[in-house]
Formats: C-alpha cells, structure tokens, sequence
C-alpha cells in the first residue's frame, strides 16, 4: 500500500515496478494498467494506493507521479519537489518550460501538432480561476482530432482547438468521461481541448473539450520521455 504526501512518502511504495523501457510507451501503458486495475477510487490530495485491493485515491499531481515512479523513477526524480512532498502541476510546469536540449529524458513539445500520445501535459492555475490548486496535470492516451471552431476558444485568441483524450484523476468530469456522473471523481478519462495561437502554441484549453462554454487561457507546457 501507498500512503503520503509528505517527504517520505515514496520511500513506503517499495520497489518500482518498470514496464517496456521507461519510455512514453509505458507510460500509457501504465495509465491504462492503472485503470484496468481499478475497484475504487476517489480525488484526493494524499496518495492513496492499494494495488491488492485496486483502490487508487491521488490528486492530478498524485496520480501523474505514481504512474512515473514506475516507469521511470528517474525522470520523476528530476522535477523539482514542491511543499507537498511530490511535485505539484506548477512545479512539473517551471520545470518542463525550462527544459534544454540536454535534459535527457525528458524532451519539450513546444507545438500542438507534436502533441502524442504518453505525452504529460501540465497547465497553472488560469489567473481568473478561483481555487486552491496549482493547475492540472494529465498523461495523453490519445489524440482524436480538431473542435469545430467555437466562439470560446476565438475568445483567448485560439486558432484552433486539438481534441486530446487524457488519463488524469479529477473531482469533476471531461467531455465524454469514463467517470460517469458528475459526482465520481478519482481516477479515469475523458476528453479535454488543448488551445493553440497561430503558430500552434498551447495558450489555453477547455476542460470538457469542444464541449465547455469557457476556453481558460493560461501557460501550458509538455514534455515526453524517448
């Protein structure tokens, strides 16, 4: 059993279980694993898991480092450590914004159109956004095309809007969500629009992709492992 958000929290996991090459294969591979895996599961901002039982109880954040700790406990080791213990959406952001082209494993995607599938993708907290989180993280399971054009993401100065299907643990659901209901959060999928200017930039997204009324502008970034 996994339990903690403290400074010693990755200590109490035991060994790291790597899959494929610690690669963005495995990654997804990890993600899907995970919800196979699943019986229960709740957002929460302690790490929470239970592989016996099939209980996985993380935040974004939580779930994003677990599902690294096991392919590549290297790469995580690499993202600065916030105040929680692990890092949280802001720090996976600095940190991949600031990525060079010396900074094996990780590699920046700087463009929409390079997005891929194992992907993370990282966003803060938009300014005009009221809440208590630092923004969002999510691994791309898959990417299922472009929006229609909407008046949401001309708003932010969008050029077009990129369908992205993530796995993420949330407490509220994306477009065409595995979750269900709007009253099961935890771990699971659903659709989400990533924004892009002119030049295929990320400058915003849509929590329910090509669905929600709003487009969030705020800065976004992404990285892959090989």
């Amino acid at each position: 059993m996994v339990e903690g958000d403290d400074p010693g929290w990755s200590a109490t996991i035991g060994e790291p279980h790597a899959t494929a090459d610690g690669g963005a294969p495995a990654l997804v591979a990890e993600a899907i694993r995970e919800l196979r895996a699943m019986r229960s599961t709740r957002y929460r901002h302690k790490t929470r898991v239970d592989e016996a039982s099939g209980t996985f109880e993380f935040d974004c954040s939580g779930f994003v480092a677990y599902a690294l700790w096991r392919v590549n406990e290297h790469a995580l080791g690499l993202v600065p450590v916030g105040v929680k213990g692990r890092p949280r959406a802001e720090d996976f952001v600095t940190f991949f914004t600031g990525l060079s082209a010396t900074d094996a494993p990780w590699r920046r995607v700087e463009h929409g159109g390079d997005v891929a599938p194992g992907d993370v993708i990282a966003w803060l907290r938009p300014a005009d956004l009221i809440g208590t989180n630092t923004g969002h993280l999510a691994i791309v399971l898959d990417r299922l095309g472009q929006a229609k054009p909407s008046k949401a993401v001309a708003a932010i100065g969008g050029a077009r809007e990129l369908l992205l299907r993530v796995v993420d643990s949330t407490d509220s659901p994306h477009a065409d969500d595995a979750r269900g209901d709007e009253t099961t959060t935890g771990l699971g999928s659903g659709t989400i629009g990533l924004v892009v200017d002119a030049g295929d930039v990320p400058i915003g997204y849509r929590w329910r992709g090509g669905k929600s009324p709003k487009a969030w502008t705020t800065t976004i970034a992404i990285a892959r492992l090989p």
